[in-house]
């Protein structure tokens, strides 16, 4: 009996250990936190670590007008969501009360769903989206709000699927695709989202190309 009682006092020592108080500076102002979360999202060079501590929670944020205030401030810092749970559904970087930086969405394991980069309130930047497994599903660029650059899709294996190339949210350039043995299936030339089309002339002499081909590979199989 007596050693079970000091068992549970070990216990309870080892339990308020792993609590962490800290002081975090919001706004200027000095604001007291335990935090007993745990971010548990595993590694992968593609995320970007979210430092969750130091964030707040949005139910303490007031927004006016589009803006976020933190004790009648306007609001620099990180701002973190949370379900009925308690689990983490989305954290965001605000500068003087408006979104600027990265927006991470969560799935219910814990794993990051997405991360977007915002400049003055709109997409910009590398967009990546995840499995949740944690591999990464998608990649895509934005300048102001629109598709520009390249395009990239993964499988859940890891294995690219997809490439294309985007100019103000429209089709631009090569588009490839590949199936699950990352043999090509597809692959076309598209100019402000429309398919271009290969000339008669040419598709003329590919299938002449192919008709002489097919000769020489008889005339191989008569020799033989």
């Amino acid at each position: 009996m007596k050693n079970l009682i000091i068992l549970s006092v070990f216990m309870l020592m080892f339990v308020f250990s792993c609590q962490k108080t800290q002081t975090n500076t919001v706004n200027g102002e000095n604001t007291q936190t335990t935090d007993v979360r745990i971010d548990k999202t595993p590694k992968n060079p593609d995320i970007k670590e979210v430092d969750l501590k130091s964030g707040v929670d949005f139910k303490n944020i007031e927004m006016k007008n589009k803006v976020a205030f933190f004790q009648n401030k306007e609001f620099t810092g990180i701002v973190v969501k949370y379900d009925e749970n308690n689990k983490k559904t989305e954290s965001s970087d605000y500068v003087n009360g408006k979104q600027e930086g990265i927006i991470t969405e969560y799935y219910e394991n814990g794993n990051v769903k997405s991360q977007i980069s915002i400049k003055n309130e709109t997409v910009d930047g590398k967009s990546i989206y995840f499995y949740d497994n944690n591999i990464k599903m998608m990649e895509v660029n934005y300048i102001n709000g629109k598709k520009n650059g390249l395009m990239l899709k993964y499988n859940k294996e890891g294995k690219k699927v997809l490439e294309k190339t985007y100019k103000d949210d429209l089709e631009n350039g090569l588009w490839t695709e590949w199936d699950l043995e990352g043999i090509q299936k597809f692959q076309a030339n598209y100019e402000n989202g429309v398919e271009v089309k290969k000339d008669d002339s040419a598709v003329k002499e590919e299938v002449k190309t192919d008709d002489v081909k097919k000769e020489e590979v008889k005339e191989e199989e008569i020799k033989k």
